[in-house]
């Protein structure tokens, strides 16, 4: 089997994100001036999606934890705040 690393950018709160079936999250980070997320996706592609969801959200924020919230990884932004995401 081959793979491929995808890319999507995130917004902060909710993100709802089409992936392959099996896709797998591996890191968020800065590119420019918006958060991405990197995915491990098997190719050829053509295999069922799901609809994730993933919830970037800042330090002391406040947010409803969902069952067995998946951690994703965390990025600070220039200015210094940090920003979590997780799967949910």
């Amino acid at each position: 089997m081959e793979y491929r690393v995808w890319k999507y950018e995130l917004e902060p709160g909710v993100n709802e994100i089409e992936l392959p079936y099996e896709a797998v999250p591996l890191s968020v980070g800065w590119q420019g001036r918006n958060v991405m997320m990197w995915v491990l996706v098997e190719h050829p592609g053509g295999r069922a999606k799901d609809k994730r969801k993933f919830l970037w959200i800042g330090t002391g924020h406040k947010f409803e934890r969902h069952a067995s919230p998946e951690f994703v990884g965390t990025v600070q932004d220039p200015s210094g705040f940090v920003w979590h995401v997780f799967e949910v």
